[in-house]
């Protein structure tokens, strides 16, 4: 069965956009989502993937939302 998209709750509770294999729509390079201060990474922005791709987006995105922090 694998990786079937983020929970529904998610993006419908939020109103995020979703991309066209159901995952959380965010930018490239800030990870953030359509939301203001809300951000994306991983199996959520990507869909399934390497754990160490994942490890590595976790580690960009928490040096965006800081640099969004401090702003």
């Amino acid at each position: 069965m694998g990786f079937l998209g983020t929970e529904e709750y998610l993006d419908k509770g939020l109103n995020l956009e979703l991309n066209n294999r159901g995952n959380i729509e965010a930018d490239d390079k800030s990870y953030k989502t359509n939301k203001d201060n809300i951000f994306v990474c991983g199996d959520a922005r990507r869909g399934q993937s390497l754990v160490v791709t994942d490890i590595r987006e976790g580690i960009n995105v928490a040096y965006n939302v800081h640099e969004h922090l401090v702003k």
